[in-house]
C-alpha cells in the first residue's frame, strides 16, 4: 500500500513539474508574441493576420492579379483547407487578399495613423482578407496545389490516401446546406494518406505524390474521360521502404526528373523513364527524418532539403556525396523549405519554433560586424516570429517579391512582407563581403 501511495506521489510530482514546463513555455511564447507585436510596424511593409475556424494544414498563392480602376489595391488569391476535428465537415478554399499597390519607386505605400504610427496595409475599412469560395472536401485537406498550367484546377491530397482534383471555377462560392465532396477526379494508388505531391511544371496534368507507407506515384489526369474519373497511376515505385515520403518534388528543367525525401534520412533523385524503377542517386541527407525537397527555379544543379534535425541543407546535383552547405537558426524540427520565385539566392523555411526564417545565400562565409553576429548567421536575412505554434506551410507570392503566406496551428494565415529598409541594412552590415559554398 506504501509503495503504490509513494508511486502515486511521485505521478503527482511529474505531472506538476510537466505543467511548470507547459505554463512556462506558454509564458515565453506570450512574451516573444507581445514584443513582435509591439515593434511589426517596423518590420514589415505589408502585414495581416486572420484567424480561421479551423486550422489550415496547406497554403499556396494562386499565380493571379487582378488591379481595379481608381483604386489603391490588387486582388490576389490564395489556396486553403480546413482540418477539423470529429465529424465536421472539411472544405478546399480560395481566399480573397486586397494587397496594397506599389508606388512608382516600387516601394509599398504607407500611411499614417493619427498616433504617427506606421500603418502597412490599405484602408482599414476595406476588406482585406475574405474567404470568397467553400468547396465541400472528404476529410482534412492534408495538402492542395493548383496546376501550372491552369491554376483553376487545384489537386488536394486528402486523408485517405486519395488525391481529388477540382476545378474550382464549377463550384458555387458557397457549398448549400446538404453538398456533398464532388471532386472531378479521384486519384487512386496510396492506401495511406501523405502530404507531399508535386505538378510538373513542363508536362501538363502530370502529378507526383509520396505516401506515408514511402510509395510513389505518377498521374496524368489528361486521360480521364466523361466514363472514367478514377485514375490509376502510370506509375508506382517502392520509393522509401523503411519509412514514409515526406516530400516530393518535380525538377524545374527535366521534365522526367523528380526527387523524394522521406524518414529514412534520404534524398533520392529519380528519373520516370528508368524501366529498374531505382533512384538515379540518392544519398543520406540528415541525421533524422527529412520532411521538405524543393529544387532551385534558376539553378538547375542547385537543391535544398529540410529535415528533424532542425537544418536546411543545400546540394549540388552534380556530387551529391556530401551536402554544400547547412543553414542552421531553427530551434526545432524544420517541415519545409522553398525557393523565391525572384532570387536564385533567396529561400524560407518554416519549424515547429514557430519561425518563418529567409536565407540569402549570397551571404554565406560573408564577413559581418561582432555584434551583428548576435542575431544570426550572415546568410540569415529575415526571421518572421508573429506565429505562436508550429508553422504548417508557407508559399511566396508570384506578383510581389518577398511576399509570403504562412499557416500554423493557431489556426491563422499570415500574409507579409519584410520591410524593405531592414533588408538593406541586413545587407549592409555584411557589404561588399559576399560569401562563397
Amino acid at each position: 500500500y506504501m509503495g503504490r501511495v509513494h508511486g502515486d506521489y511521485q505521478k503527482n510530482e511529474i505531472w506538476r513539474e510537466m505543467e511548470d514546463v507547459i505554463d512556462s513555455k506558454e509564458d515565453v511564447i506570450n512574451e516573444e508574441y507581445k514584443y513582435w507585436k509591439k515593434n511589426s510596424a517596423f518590420l514589415y511593409d505589408f502585414l495581416v493576420t486572420r484567424y480561421l475556424v479551423w486550422p489550415s494544414l496547406t497554403v499556396q498563392w494562386l499565380p493571379v492579379m487582378e488591379c481595379p480602376p481608381d483604386t489603391n489595391y490588387s486582388i490576389q488569391k490564395l489556396i486553403l483547407g480546413t482540418h477539423t476535428s470529429a465529424n465536421e465537415p472539411n472544405s478546399l478554399m480560395i481566399a480573397q487578399i486586397r494587397m496594397p499597390v506599389c508606388s512608382a519607386k516600387g516601394k509599398l505605400e504607407k500611411e499614417e495613423d493619427a498616433k504617427g504610427s506606421v500603418v502597412n496595409d490599405i484602408a482599414s475599412k476595406e476588406n482585406k482578407f475574405r474567404i470568397e469560395t467553400e468547396i465541400p472536401h472528404q476529410g482534412s485537406v492534408n495538402r492542395a496545389r493548383c496546376m501550372p498550367m491552369q491554376f483553376n484546377v487545384i489537386a488536394s491530397y486528402t486523408s485517405s490516401g486519395e488525391v481529388h482534383i477540382y476545378d474550382y471555377f464549377r463550384h458555387p462560392t458557397k457549398p448549400g446546406p446538404h453538398d456533398t465532396p464532388k471532386p472531378a477526379l479521384r486519384l487512386v494508388g496510396n492506401s495511406v494518406e501523405g502530404y507531399g505531391f508535386s505538378w510538373n511544371a513542363k508536362k501538363k496534368g502530370i502529378l507526383l505524390s509520396g505516401s506515408n507507407e514511402g510509395k510513389l506515384c505518377i498521374w496524368d489526369v489528361e486521360s480521364a474521360t466523361q466514363a472514367n474519373t478514377t485514375i490509376e497511376p502510370i506509375l508506382q515505385i517502392d520509393g522509401h521502404t523503411s519509412g514514409g515520403a515526406e516530400d516530393v518534388a518535380w525538377h524545374r528543367f527535366h521534365p522526367n526528373m523528380f526527387g523524394s525525401v522521406g524518414d529514412d534520412k534520404k534524398l533520392k533523385i529519380w528519373d520516370d523513364r528508368s524501366e529498374c524503377k531505382k533512384p538515379l542517386l540518392f544519398v543520406e541527407a540528415h541525421a533524422k527524418d527529412v520532411f521538405s525537397l524543393d529544387f532551385n527555379p534558376f539553378n538547375e544543379y542547385l537543391a535544398a532539403t529540410s529535415s528533424a534535425d532542425k537544418t536546411v541543407a543545400l546540394w549540388d546535383l552534380r556530387n551529391i556525396s556530401h551536402k554544400q552547405y547547412s543553414l542552421e537558426n531553427h530551434r526545432d524540427e524544420v517541415m519545409k523549405v522553398s525557393w523565391s520565385p525572384f532570387d536564385e539566392t533567396i529561400l524560407a523555411s518554416s519549424s515547429k519554433d514557430r519561425r518563418v526564417m529567409v536565407w540569402d545565400l549570397s551571404k554565406i562565409n560573408a564577413k559581418i560586424p561582432l555584434e551583428d553576429s548576435k542575431d544570426g548567421p550572415p546568410e540569415l536575412l529575415f526571421v518572421h516570429a508573429g506565429h505562436t505554434n508550429e508553422v504548417f506551410d508557407i508559399s511566396w507570392n508570384y506578383n510581389e517579391d518577398y511576399t509570403i503566406a504562412s499557416v500554423s496551428d493557431e489556426n491563422d494565415v499570415q500574409i507579409w512582407k519584410s520591410a524593405q529598409e531592414l533588408r538593406e541594412l541586413r545587407w549592409g552590415s555584411a557589404k561588399d563581403n559576399k560569401g562563397e559554398i
